[in-house]
């Protein structure tokens, strides 16, 4: 059964990450990137963050340097209800 929407996200050596199920890059810098898949959004961090590739025919998003964390984000691209209430 071939699944056409499926994400991936592979982290090697904290320093090389790849991203399938990528729809568009939102936002980038060096310390942050901000990535629009085909089930929700992620934002990684880290240091000398860089977009080594980018193919939206193959929904694939290559990242060189350090992460240091990653957070998945609901649909509407922020951190859900009760923690926009209870700020």
């Amino acid at each position: 059964m071939e699944q056409k929407n499926l994400t991936t996200l592979v982290v090697e050596n904290k320093n090389q990450t790849k991203i399938t199920g990528v729809v568009e890059v939102l936002s980038a810098t060096d310390k942050a990137a901000v990535i629009k898949l085909v089930d929700g959004n992620v934002q990684i961090f880290g240091a000398g963050l860089k977009v080594e590739k980018l193919s939206p025919e193959e929904k694939l998003l290559l990242l060189s340097g350090s992460v240091s964390k990653i957070e998945f984000l609901n649909e509407l691209g922020g951190k859900g209800f009760f923690k926009r209430l209870f700020k």
